[in-house]
């Protein structure tokens, strides 16, 4: 493909206007701004494209992909639009608030046959240089079996103020949830793609901890997978500074990312060998530290990916099938929170459903089993 690609954003919001801004500076190299949609004349001033609505924007000849940056809920029923117009979709995450929503849209996508558009969703950690580091060392194998991985990212601080600025914000009938819908699914979406689904969680939820709203704005999960491999990520938007400590443990080593330094340990033989020969000590270990600039994160790295599979030159980053992952596992945990049990995967969709619509009509009250 030489052509220019035109791209049209839907929901011009802090998201949006990010995806829109660097395909009008030219930073998103062989697309250009087509179009823009959003509910708010305002927000789509000083914007070098065509204002359309959705409907209009998904079926205008110079549109060739779309961008959907809306609100959580209508993420869904605005990319089954979009596909179905033969338009390429690249979703904000989540991909939706539910799993069993998002099989519908990705069955009803896998029906539009073998030259179906493609489907893709913004998890930003799939082109990070950092995490796509950790996945190529944990694909090469040098650290071994992974044992145990803790995630402690309580550096999503938002204040009062964030929620309030946007009113589908903070409830679960305009957002469908909280942290677990709108910073968590990085957590989420990272942890399955480095190291698969797990077999069961047990969650934690605390509901308008550091602020006044009914979701949950802090979060303790944990999981565990059929490998024997457990994990556990503590997240909230109420804390300052706020910690990014990733601590991947492994039978050859250990490997620790905090901010922008990658610290690894790598073991000179098997710590399970060595720990059934020796009477005491510990295995000898080298330590490499690895620091990524911050600079040389591109802008918009997700949008640049999806520009470039089209035109075949890259492979998708985050499918829209791989990208469900992150949604089941942010309902398991949610899930569990309310039962106070540990919830058993694949989930039960159908049952989340009945607890979600629970939710949506009776907030937290709504504790449903």
């Amino acid at each position: 493909m030489s052509k220019t690609l035109g791209v049209g954003v839907i929901g011009i919001g802090h998201a949006g206007a990010r995806h829109a801004r660097a395909l009008q500076s030219g930073a998103v190299e062989g697309a250009r701004l087509a179009a823009v949609s959003d509910l708010d004349p305002a927000r789509v001033e000083g914007l070098d494209a065509p204002p359309l609505s959705a409907e209009e924007l998904v079926v205008a000849p110079g549109v060739e992909a779309v961008v959907i940056a809306t609100p959580h809920l209508s993420h869904l029923a605005l990319a089954e639009l979009a596909l179905r117009s033969g338009r390429h979709v690249l979703v904000e995450k989540p991909l939706g608030v539910e799993a069993g929503r998002c099989d519908l849209t990705l069955q009803a996508y896998s029906e539009l046959g073998p030259l179906r558009p493609l489907f893709g969703v913004v998890h930003d950690h799939r082109a990070d240089p950092r995490f796509r580091w950790i996945a190529s060392l944990l694909r090469r194998g040098e650290l071994g079996r992974v044992e145990r991985v803790v995630w402690q990212a309580t550096n999503f601080f938002r204040t009062e103020a964030y929620y309030a600025e946007s009113p589908w914000r903070g409830s679960f009938a305009r957002e469908g949830g909280g942290l677990l819908v709108n910073q968590a699914p990085h957590l989420f979406d990272t942890l399955s793609w480095l190291f698969g689904m797990p077999r069961r969680v047990f969650g934690i939820c605390r509901f308008g901890r550091f602020h006044e709203i009914e979701v949950e704005d802090d979060m303790t999960a944990h999981f565990e997978f059929a490998s024997g491999m457990t994990a556990l990520l503590v997240a909230s938007t109420g804390e300052a500074p706020g910690s990014s400590r990733l601590e991947i443990s492994a039978d050859r080593g250990q490997l620790v990312l905090e901010g922008d330094t990658a610290t690894v340990h790598r073991t000179r033989e098997s710590v399970r060998d060595f720990r059934r020969r020796e009477a005491s000590g510990r295995p000898r270990a080298e330590v490499e530290r690895v620091v990524f600039p911050p600079e040389e994160r591109t802008t918009a790295p997700v949008l640049g990916n999806f520009v470039q599979a089209i035109r075949g030159e890259a492979r998708l980053l985050a499918p829209a099938d791989q990208a469900r992952n992150a949604v089941e596992l942010a309902n398991a945990v949610l899930w569990s929170s309310l039962r106070e049990g540990p919830i058993d995967l694949p989930l039960d969709t159908e049952g989340f459903q009945r607890v979600q619509n629970e939710l949506r009509q009776g907030g937290r009250r709504a504790k449903s089993g």
